[in-house]
């Protein structure tokens, strides 16, 4: 297993909470809804990393901390960043705050 990994260089007093995804191909190469995978906090001036299969390809943003979840299913109110690609064994960084907006940028 790899990893994805995170640093937290934002400004903001609140912890940056991210969210990852990973867009499916059905077997007809339609792209199906996307599936959140894992929830991470992240303190201000702390890393984070994340165990992940290899091979894979995921999608990561930073939401506000409006979630519900429901019968088992994590609904996420609001997304605060376009989502980034990712690969395992690279690390995302966050910068910005609430106010200024946040930006995550991808290394590795």
């Amino acid at each position: 297993m790899d990893e994805l990994n995170f640093i937290n260089n934002s400004n903001d007093a609140n912890n940056s909470q991210i969210v990852i995804f990973q867009q499916n191909v059905s077997d007809t190469d339609e792209l199906e809804a996307p599936v959140s995978l894992h929830l991470v906090s992240v303190k201000t001036g702390s890393s984070a990393s994340v165990p992940v299969a290899a091979a894979g390809k995921f999608h990561v943003a930073i939401i506000t901390p409006e979630i519900t979840v429901v019968d088992g299913i994590m609904r996420i109110e609001e997304i605060s960043t376009p989502a980034v690609l990712m690969k395992a064994g690279q690390t995302a960084s966050i910068s910005g705050d609430s106010d200024s907006g946040y930006e995550i940028s991808v290394e590795g």
